[in-house]
């Protein structure tokens, strides 16, 4: 015991002091008048950042929703034709769906809010049926998409730079 807390506790000094100067700091904002308006401000935010992260956790966890975006999107801007970039050169002929019609086109599929949680990942194992298709598919996606993984040598950059911990990271 003595030989692992004897580190640790000549550290509590350099702790102390910045614990100190966090109480102080802590100290000036409990008595500044207009402190109240701002925790509860603060407070809102963290709330509404841990509901978006209650969505976003499951939907990144089972689907990996970020990594396929970022990967995609970076895919429409670096590859393409003579004519440009897939971004800029992206042509629909579907009547249907280019010109103003009042109602949604027969053939349009669109699905503003797919699940993606542990129990289905409905971005990209949407099936293409015929007709129209508004909303979710009928019945449950796979729960799982495609993996993505950044190059070898980005992940070997990142453990020399201390980023990463681990061999099996």
């Amino acid at each position: 015991t003595l030989t692992t807390a004897t580190p640790v506790l000549r550290r509590t000094p350099d702790l102390a002091t910045r614990l100190r100067a966090t109480l102080s700091a802590l100290g000036t904002l409990a008595a500044d008048p207009a402190a109240p308006t701002a925790v509860r401000t603060l407070t809102t935010t963290v709330r509404s950042v841990g509901r978006t992260a209650d969505t976003l956790l499951p939907a990144q966890l089972t689907c990996n929703v970020l990594g396929i975006s970022v990967r995609n999107l970076a895919s429409v801007v670096s590859t393409g034709t003579a004519d440009g970039p897939t971004l800029l050169a992206m042509v629909v002929l579907e009547p249907n769906q280019i010109f103003q019609r009042g109602t949604p086109a027969p053939n349009l599929h669109a699905n503003p809010a797919p699940v993606n949680d542990a129990t289905e990942c409905e971005t990209g194992n949407e099936p293409f049926l015929p007709g129209q298709r508004i909303g979710n598919p009928e019945g449950l996606q796979p729960a799982r998409t495609e993996l993505t993984a950044p190059p070898g040598a980005a992940t070997a950059r990142a453990r020399r730079a201390g980023l990463l911990a681990g061999a099996g990271r």
